[in-house]
Order: C-alpha cells, then structure tokens, then sequence
C-alpha cells in the first residue's frame, strides 16, 4: 500500500461516545487508505504507545477523563520528536476560537479540528498527510546533511542569526584546538582577531540579506593563541523548530599559501625596485643626486618604509650616501662607518654580490641579521 510508510496513533476516548465514534470510524476508514494504524483507549495508553511507536500522526481528542488535552499534548511532546510527530486534536463542532488558540499555541506541531464525522476527519487527515511525509524528508535530507557534515574532513560550523555558533563538526574543532563546550552558544566574532571581528560583525547582516557569503577572509584564534587565515563561505538556511534562520559554513585554512603570496609579492617588489634603479642609473649622471632619488622612489612608489644607499672608494672609506625614512637612526649608522666600527650587514653587502635583505635595521645591522635574497 501507498500509505504504509505513515503510522498514525488514534486515541479515542471511552467516556465520550460522539468522540470516539467519530475517530474509531476515522480509523476503519484510515485502515482501508493503507495507513499503519495504533489504537489508545485512553490518554495514558496514548502517551505509552506514542513513546513507544513514534507515529508520524497522533489523532485524540481534547476531552479524556485521565486529563485534558493540554496535558495530553505536553506528555506527547515529552516522549516524541518533536519535529517529526504532528498531533490532530478533535475538539466539539462548537469550540470557541479562543480554546482553538489557545491548544494550538502550545506547539506549532499541533493543529485543532472540530470535525462534525468521521469523513471529514479523514479529509483533515488527508490534507495533513503531505505536510507530514515533506516534512519527514526534510528531516531525513537533513540527517544526510549532517552526518555529511559532521564526518566532512573541512571544518564546518552553522551560525543563528545574531552569529552565535549552534554547531560546529570534529574538523573545525581539530583544526583550531578547542572542545566542543567552549564554542557552542559564542559569538563567532569572540575567535577572531579585532580586526577580523569588526569586519565579521559588520558584515554579517549583509550576508543573511544575500543568503551567501563566498571567498571571505578572515584571520582566527586557535586555542593556543596561534592565528589562522581562512577562507569562509556559507549559505542561509533554517534551523530549529522554530525555523529561524541561520548560516552554514565552511572554510579552510589558507594560512600557508597566504605566506607564499607574500614572499612572491616581496620578491616581485624586490624585482621591480631593481629594475627601476636600473633607469636611474642610466638615466641620471650625477651621483648624489642618482642615489637620493633612488631613496626617494623606493619609499613612495614602491611603498618601502625606508631606504638607504652607501657609496665606498677603493679605499673602503664612505664617499656618498642618502637615505629616505630613517632621519636620526641613519646618521648614527653612518657615524658607526665612518668611525670604522664594524657593521655585520654592510659587511655582508659587499662580500658578495648577491642582494642583502636588512629588516628593522636600526636593530639588526648591528647583529648581523642579513638575509641574502638573491646571488647573481
């Protein structure tokens, strides 16, 4: 049978005769359909048997000497899922809407009918039974979605709608060292560093207006203290049975490559620096004027913090020399030359003919911390 696949509880009441004929004769007529069908003689025996079966549709009415519907639909609601089983409470053909609001309003998984016979119940039920089945695929497509998920060996997290962290799965905590208990509830932005956090949290209204986000960057704090770039996109959805909305993620750690690029665009600046004091040279003759231009070019078009240039003659002794963006540090290195101290970095430079890479050298000329870049 078609319907076989739907297991729907009827609990009719013994005490009320309209009641129970109109459900029992539901249930003859449920039985022919095809539908797997469970039979309660009374509440207490409707809450065991829904415990015990799961049904995907509960059918009872709202008067039980045992208790009302009210405590029918909480003892219901403890013992199964509440986003797999709906409850359809049988009320009199009289009911006023303030009861019909005020039953409904305990679950959006209950609905409330006054059906007058057994067949327009069973039209109810029909109507009902495609919501059920939709919503049992869903449920099972979103238990694929998360063993997926949770098994995935990317890190993925699902975000609420304020950016607090509802789920995450064993790759993100593995990637970024935390347990579980320290990140669900927290504002995502709580494990970025301020200026990743600022831009998260500027941004994520505008990825839920969207619905995705695609390639973001940000930076983020491991556990230890460490900080990770990564590549961040996501999809709204919903979540809860609520349906509030939500944004599902993934990312993955960039941190290596993102080191790569920077050497190669060091590198690539390095290159083209070269290249343009090339021109200089031949261009410009005098000499002074030659190497304060060069200064001056590798501090704004090139965007150096600084430079500097020293001249020697065969005899080693300082002949010219310009610098641009150290001021007082490079008149102390120069005074360090001229008095013949020792400079580990200048020495470098003219050992060889490779290309010397200082960093901070108001620090590391004096302890020799050269990097040889290039050697021609």
């Amino acid at each position: 049978m078609m319907n076989r696949d739907i297991t729907i509880l009827f609990a009719a009441p013994e005490e009320t005769d309209d009641g129970k004929g109109i459900i029992l004769k539901a249930e003859e007529r449920c039985k022919e359909k095809g539908y797997t069908v469970i039979v309660a003689g009374s509440a207490l025996e409707c809450i065991r048997l829904a415990k015990k079966n799961q049904p995907d549709l509960v059918v009872t009415h709202d008067s039980f000497t045992d208790m009302n519907g009210e405590t029918l639909i909480t003892g219901l609601r403890e013992y199964v899922s509440p986003d797999k089983t709906l409850i359809l409470l049988i009320g009199d053909p009289g009911i006023s809407r303030k009861r019909r609001l005020e039953v409904e309003r305990l679950s959006e998984m209950v609905i409330y009918s006054s059906a007058a016979d057994s067949e327009e119940l069973v039209e109810v039920i029909d109507v009902i039974i495609p919501s059920v089945r939709s919503r049992r695929i869903m449920l099972e497509n979103e238990a694929c979605f998360r063993m997926f998920y949770e098994e995935s060996p990317v890190p993925y997290q699902a975000l609420d709608e304020k950016g607090n962290i509802i789920e995450v799965n064993g790759a993100w905590l593995e990637v970024l060292g935390y347990v579980r208990d320290d990140v669900i509830g927290r504002y995502f932005g709580d494990f970025l560093t301020s200026e990743s956090r600022e831009k998260f949290t500027v941004d994520y209204n505008k990825f839920r207006a969207a619905g995705r986000v695609d390639n973001v960057h940000f930076d983020i704090l491991r556990a230890d203290g460490s900080i990770r770039t990564i590549l961040f996109t996501g999809r709204t959805g919903h979540s809860g049975e609520d349906g509030s909305m939500c944004i599902y993620c993934v990312f993955s750690d960039i941190t290596e490559q993102k080191l790569g690029l920077k050497k190669i665009k060091r590198l690539n600046t390095i290159l083209k620096a070269i290249s343009i004091i090339n021109r200089y040279l031949i261009r410009e003759k005098d000499e002074q004027t030659l190497i304060k231009v060069i200064c001056s070019h590798l501090t704004t078009a090139r965007s150096y913090d600084s430079a500097w240039i020293v001249l020697f003659d065969e005899a080693g002794k300082v002949r010219l020399y310009a610098e641009s963006g150290l001021d007082d540090v490079f008149d102390e290195l120069i005074g360090k030359i001229k008095s013949k101290t020792k400079v580990p970095c200048f020495k470098e430079a003219l050992r060889g003919n490779g290309v010397v890479v200082v960093t901070e050298p108001e620090k590391n000329c004096s302890t020799g911390k050269a990097q040889v870049l290039l050697q021609s």
